[in-house]
């Protein structure tokens, strides 16, 4: 029934979502040329600079600006939440968000629909505004979307999702949000540059790693693999490869807490905890690489 849902939804929104663009492009080819015949004083019209600043150049420049700060909304709704429909996303990553939620309401009042295609309808309201990269983010409305659905539907199993999302939102009361929602995209896209090049410089990262690294939270992550090491439950080559990510994270060069001298500690306790570890292979390599850093006065 949740796939119908999204089926409906996608044909009553895909018509709004292209008079919203149209809507937008329209406005910027509007004012281009707006901009353009009031400057034509200061350029000549057949010049480069003509075409760059009051033509064709700039409504190009100006869309592909509006198509990049789009996709990565999208690329950062998406990650934050898994449960948003592609409509949902487009809407938040367009500014679309009070059509969408008109057409969520729309079939969430439909008594027609089944109660599970009401609530996930209703369930997208609430997602959508709660989403930090909504810029009419409104938690108390996301509250009373969520709340409906507990009262009215309450023995659906996406009640179990509504009330962790009803927790999130309360938990994050505390948190003064200080960023816009194109800032917030702006600081993912940066994170993901700095996965790649943490990537990049160590393949055997794992990307939640790599991920932690660029977004400065290694400690947990480090607890984390810590504790499946310390598991004796555990597969052995797991538990190598736990320390393996430990060593690794700690000597990488975009680690903001990196700490070579960590990062040889634990390679050197992997060849003696687990000296059978398929992993111990490459060790010999990456103790070398550590040593040779700190005897240079390179090391951390």
């Amino acid at each position: 029934m949740a796939l119908t849902t999204l089926k409906q939804i996608a044909n009553e929104t895909s018509i709004m979502t292209l008079m919203n663009k149209l809507h937008v492009l329209v406005v910027l080819v509007v004012s281009v040329f707006t901009i353009g015949c009031s400057g034509l004083s200061e350029y000549n019209v057949s010049s480069p600079q003509a075409a760059l600043f009051t033509g064709p150049g700039l409504v190009a420049q100006r869309f592909v600006k509006y198509k990049e700060e789009i996709h990565q909304k999208a690329e950062a709704c998406a990650a934050e939440e898994e449960d948003l429909t592609k409509q949902s996303i487009k809407a938040i990553s367009e500014s679309t968000t009070p059509n969408a939620i008109n057409v969520y309401r729309q079939i969430s009042q439909n008594g027609n629909h089944s109660d599970a295609m009401r609530a996930e309808a209703l369930y997208q309201v609430g997602l959508i505004h709660m989403n930090r990269y909504n810029d009419r983010r409104n938690d108390g409305e996301a509250v009373k979307a969520f709340n409906q659905i507990l009262t009215q539907f309450p023995d659906l199993q996406r009640c179990d999702d509504v009330r962790e999302k009803v927790a999130l939102v309360n938990e994050r009361k505390e948190v003064a949000i200080h960023y816009t929602s194109a800032n917030l995209a702006k600081i993912r896209s940066e994170m993901q540059r700095r996965a790649s090049a943490c990537m990049a410089e160590e393949p055997d990262l794992l990307p939640e790693s790599a991920r932690a690294i660029s977004e400065g939270k290694t400690e947990p992550l480090i607890k984390g693999l810590l504790h499946i090491y310390l598991d004796s439950q555990e597969d052995q080559e797991v538990r190598a490869r736990a320390l393996y990510q430990v060593g690794l994270v700690y000597m990488n060069t975009h680690n903001p807490t990196r700490n070579d001298n960590k990062a040889l500690s634990y390679f050197r306790l992997i060849k003696q905890d687990f000296p059978y570890a398929d992993i111990c292979d490459g060790l010999d390599e990456k103790i070398s690489d550590i040593k040779q850093r700190l005897d240079n006065g390179k090391g951390i």
